[in-house]
């Protein structure tokens, strides 16, 4: 049997439009298959109304790949940062601050901006460089926990 139900990403969990569909008993198997439709999700399948189908991780990708192919040959920072994908980033809070310093880490990218948003922190120093603002943050990510 398949039923569909609409639900909305938010934040680490799935909230479910209207009711949600079944209630799962305790340590019940729950099959959910998640399919990403104008940036929300569409459940099929049976659940209790919470669910990690979609993980933060591969939710940071895209809107990641999204926000660097669109903004590709835009030289304005604050542009950049309004860009609806980027937003979306910040809008993940406080558990995307790993992942957007590892991507810092990996491929220096303008993630400052994203950073201070999140956490109201700013460890490089007011005249730094690009890559001093960088190696700043990577830094603060180590002496935080955010990075190894």
């Amino acid at each position: 049997m398949s039923e569909t139900y609409s639900a909305v990403l938010q934040g680490d969990h799935i909230e479910w439009k209207g009711e949600s569909p079944y209630q799962a008993k305790t340590n019940q198997r729950v099959e959910v298959l998640v399919t990403i439709a104008d940036d929300s999700l569409v459940a099929s399948g049976k659940t209790n109304g919470f669910a990690n189908a979609i993980s933060l991780e591969v939710r940071f990708q895209q809107l990641a790949e999204q926000w660097k192919k669109e903004t590709k040959y835009i030289s304005s920072l604050s542009k950049m940062a309004l860009h609806p994908a980027y937003q979306k980033i910040i809008g993940l809070g406080q558990p995307a601050v790993a992942l957007i310093l590892a991507e810092l880490q990996k491929n220096p990218d303008h993630w400052l901006w994203a950073l201070h948003a999140i956490t109201g922190e700013d460890p490089a120093q007011p005249n730094a460089t690009f890559q001093e603002a960088v190696e700043a943050w990577i830094e603060w990510g180590r002496s935080k926990g955010y990075l190894t």
